[in-house]
């Protein structure tokens, strides 16, 4: 009797439980609506700070954005460096070959100097740049521009959240992009290895010559024109192929597509010296 009455009891009980909580998520989301900002405005009052799991601000408050102002600033570093590291979030990235022997660097956006002196935060050590924002906080409609002399030939590496990543006329050893919430675009780049990744966004490629190309797409396509490559691996998840190639001689084709069609212009070569593998899941193959 116990036993049943206790039952009872736990079931009502979470119930009554789902009940309050369904009636407090549908009044926060009431207040939210009537006041965007006064999830910011309980933090002023009560000294909260609300982020995410890397530490990131999730809201910002008018008088928050007020305090930045429009700033450029700008760098220059000897060609001599072997890496360029670059990370950012909620900014745009584009690079692109310059006049001159020195690797130039220019940020434009919103800073806010209490809380950062320059846009950028840039260490430079045993040959190596380390280009990142200082706090989510203090930047805000930010983009970066590299430009990178004909003398530099070494590797790049760009890691963006929520933004942009673009390349024309770069000549490099090896590329390393990936973004999320972003796409990457390339014209007329010249690279020994390019490695591409992209969550929430495209890959287009344009009159690029590349040895070992490898791109990865979760819900974004990529979109390849006039590509002189050695070795490509693609693989779009939820997102379609284009490859146009230049010169598809001697090349062996791996085509697969799950729930997609596969299109391909050239003949397979069993023998083929250059590697094409491609595969989609949810998306088609079209090989030009």
């Amino acid at each position: 009797m116990k036993a049943k009455f206790f039952s009872k009891f736990l079931v009502g009980a979470i119930v009554w439980s789902l009940v309050f909580l369904s009636l407090g998520l549908y009044s926060a989301e009431k207040a939210y609506q009537a006041d965007p900002e006064i999830v910011t405005k309980l933090g002023h009052v009560y000294g909260l700070t609300f982020v995410d799991d890397k530490g990131h601000h999730l809201f910002h408050s008018s008088a928050f954005e007020a305090t930045q102002e429009d700033t450029t600033d700008s760098w220059t570093f000897p060609a001599t460096q072997k890496q360029i590291h670059i990370q950012t979030v909620n900014a745009d990235v584009s690079i692109k070959t310059i006049s001159g022997t020195e690797v130039q660097i220019k940020a434009e956006g919103r800073l806010n100097k209490k809380l950062a002196p320059r846009l950028l935060q840039i260490e430079s050590a045993d040959q190596e740049l380390h280009l990142r924002q200082p706090t989510d906080d203090a930047t805000s409609d930010l983009h970066v521009q590299i430009g990178l002399p004909s003398v530099f030939q070494n590797s790049v590496t760009v890691k963006s959240v929520s933004g942009d990543i673009g390349l024309e006329q770069v000549q490099v050893t090896d590329l390393d992009l990936k973004t999320v919430s972003g796409d990457i675009s390339l014209k007329q780049v010249q690279a020994k290895t390019l490695k591409t990744k992209t969550v929430s966004g495209s890959i287009f490629d344009k009159d690029s010559s590349i040895k070992e190309l490898s791109g990865t797409t979760v819900s974004g396509n990529i979109e390849v024109g006039q590509l002189i490559a050695g070795d490509l691996d693609l693989h779009a998840i939820s997102g379609n192929v284009t490859l146009q190639l230049a010169q598809a001689g001697d090349s062996q084709f791996n085509l697969r597509s799950v729930s997609g069609t596969v299109h391909n212009r050239h003949p397979n070569e069993d023998q083929g010296h250059h590697h094409i593998d491609i595969k989609t899941t949810n998306g088609n193959i079209e090989i030009r």
